[in-house]
């Protein structure tokens, strides 16, 4: 089930899945604006959000203040009894 909605000026793409929880993302934003929740009403709050920190960021990015560059490597760790085994990356 789909559906659309006007977040902050941005039309909001809404999907439920088979898990019954609620996904969201931002066609027109480019990067990872999305949000999931276990209701309607939270997905629209965290999508917001989302929104509200892409924004901001690319605010600070427009400006010269440039935010932080990720130095940390994909790694996996396992957990004593955990059935789950590394997947090649």
């Amino acid at each position: 089930m789909s559906d659309t909605a006007t977040i902050h000026g941005y039309s909001v793409v809404f999907d439920r899945g088979e898990s019954g929880k609620w996904g969201a993302y931002v066609e027109d934003i480019p990067g990872a604006c999305v949000a999931v929740a276990d209701t309607r009403e939270e997905c629209e709050r965290k999508i917001g959000e989302a929104i509200d920190a892409h924004l901001e960021a690319l605010e600070l990015h427009r400006r010269g203040e440039f935010l932080p560059v990720g130095v940390s490597q994909p790694h996996h760790t396992e957990f004593p009894g955990s059935r789950h085994r590394p997947r090649a990356v």
